[in-house]
């Protein structure tokens, strides 16, 4: 579900979608931040962002043929993925006072 603007209002006249008048409600009771935690917003964000981080960087299509050949190519270019992540993260580090 996409976060309704700060400008929405739940419809006089009748639920235009129960969904969008749910998450409406749901956001003025719970605030935007703690709606967007529970009803899973950020870990849609995260996969949508996945899915065009694999398609820009590795391509829109698969090139294998057969079956084997898609699950192998999909699983390489995830671990490629992952690995490239790994290593743009930075390492924390404590600093004493």
């Amino acid at each position: 579900m996409v976060p309704p603007t700060k400008t929405a209002k739940v419809s006089r006249r009748g639920p235009r979608s129960r969904a969008r008048e749910r998450a409406i409600t749901d956001v003025d009771a719970l605030g935007r931040r703690q709606w967007k935690k529970v009803s899973g917003y950020h870990r849609q964000a995260r996969l949508e962002n996945a899915f065009f981080r694999y398609k820009s960087i590795i391509g829109d299509s698969l090139c294998a043929r057969s079956r084997h050949g898609r699950d192998v190519e999909a699983r390489l270019a995830c671990r490629i993925l992952n690995r490239m992540t790994a290593l743009g993260r930075p390492e924390p580090i404590a600093i004493s006072r």
